[in-house]
């Protein structure tokens, strides 16, 4: 379990704080982290959740408990196959019930592994604006994956990154986010070298659709899924 936490401003009637409560593999037969965390939430407050299956059997998404909804806003391409089936992604919570939750990944069954990130984020509004989502996943041998909003983007937007890729790599394997994020989490998973990065980005100026160009260190990566959701805090 991991915690981080970074400060955005401007929208929602003042500052947003941004905090990474949990980034694991999920629970499964190749499984290094198990189990589950505890954090909590006052009145105003949103999560976010990513969830990437990396097997066809892996649909389940994160639950959090104690009145937690967990909404998908964009799928995450299952970085295994090919065609192109959406497992996991970016989930959403808006106003979830105020007192202790506890996170518990979801159980993977299909002889791979997951990865999970969850954020809790203060000073939001009763409805949040999701102002675009954009995925994007390649098969070709090639060390970046780069992903263009749909729709334009405003000042004081906050993007939530993910990127993974399904070859092995070396255990100093990993991937650099776009430039200009902020990475909140590298994950290398422990039996397979599948390496992970969650990244976040406060948008400075608006009307523009929003690019995020992940980069790699392996030059053999065959199977890659990125995933980018931007929330508008006004």
């Amino acid at each position: 379990m991991m915690a981080a936490a970074f400060t955005v401003s401007g929208g929602g009637g003042g500052s947003q704080v941004v905090t990474l409560v949990y980034a694991a593999q999920s629970t499964g037969s190749y499984s290094t982290v198990a189990g589950s965390t505890t954090f909590s939430t006052v009145s105003g407050d949103a999560i976010v959740a990513c969830f990437s299956g990396l097997s066809s059997a892996d649909q389940g998404a994160p639950t959090i408990s104690n009145g937690v909804t967990l909404v998908k806003q964009t799928a995450a391409y299952n970085t295994f196959f090919d065609n192109a089936t959406t497992y996991g992604g970016f989930y959403l919570a808006q106003n979830p019930t105020a007192g202790s939750h506890t996170i518990t990944p979801p159980v993977v069954t299909g002889g791979s592994n997951g990865m999970i990130a969850v954020w809790k984020i203060t000073n939001m509004p009763a409805t949040i604006t999701v102002r675009t989502a954009g995925k994007a996943q390649q098969r070709t041998s090639s060390q970046t994956i780069t992903i263009t909003t749909a729709a334009n983007v405003n000042a004081n937007d906050l993007a939530f990154g993910y990127r993974t890729h399904e070859n092995s790599v070396g255990s100093t394997g990993t991937i650099t986010q776009p430039s200009g994020w902020t990475s909140d989490a590298q994950y290398l998973n422990g039996s397979l070298n599948i390496p992970t990065d969650w990244s976040h980005l406060k948008v400075t100026s608006g009307g523009s659709t929003l690019s995020g160009t992940w980069t790699a260190s392996d030059t053999a990566i065959t199977d890659t899924s990125a995933a980018i959701l931007v929330l508008s805090p006004t």
